[in-house]
C-alpha cells in the first residue's frame, strides 16, 4: 500500500505588505524625530547651560538609537511573533509607569499625604 501526501497550496504574500510595514516604521521614526526637533527651542530654553550644538548631538543620538532598535525589534518579531513582540514592548513601556505610580502613592502616604489627593508642583520659571 502506498501513501500519498497532499501538499498545501503555497502561501502567496503580497509585496505591498512589506512596503506598508516598512513605510510605517520609517514614518514612526520621522514623526518622532519631527516632534523632537519642533520641541528643540523649548528644550534649549529649559537647559540654558547647554549649547545648541551639544543639544543637537543629544537629539541626533536619540534618533539614531531609536532607528537602530527597529531592526532588532523586527528580527525579534520574526522569531517569536508580532503579537508577542508587541505585548512585550508594551509591557516594557507600561511596567515602569505602573511601578512609579504605585511608588508615588506609597511614598505619598508615608509622607503624610492623604490618599486620593495629589499636590501639583508648579514651576513658574522664576
Amino acid at each position: 500500500m502506498s501513501q500519498t501526501t497532499i501538499d498545501a497550496p503555497p502561501v502567496v504574500r503580497s509585496p505591498w505588505t512589506v512596503l506598508t510595514s516598512t513605510s510605517l516604521a520609517v514614518f514612526a521614526v520621522f514623526l518622532d524625530t519631527t516632534i523632537l526637533f519642533v520641541a528643540f527651542p523649548s528644550i534649549g530654553r529649559s537647559f540654558t547651560s547647554v549649547s545648541p550644538s551639544s543639544l543637537s548631538w543629544v537629539l541626533n543620538g536619540y534618533t539614531i538609537v531609536f532607528a537602530a532598535l527597529l531592526i532588532p525589534a523586527g528580527r525579534l518579531a520574526d522569531r517569536i511573533g508580532r503579537r508577542q513582540t508587541f505585548l512585550g514592548a508594551s509591557w516594557a513601556l507600561i511596567q515602569p509607569l505602573l511601578t512609579m505610580s504605585i511608588m508615588a502613592v506609597v511614598f505619598g502616604r508615608l509622607a503624610g499625604m492623604p490618599s486620593g489627593r495629589s499636590r501639583a508642583i508648579h514651576c513658574n520659571g522664576s
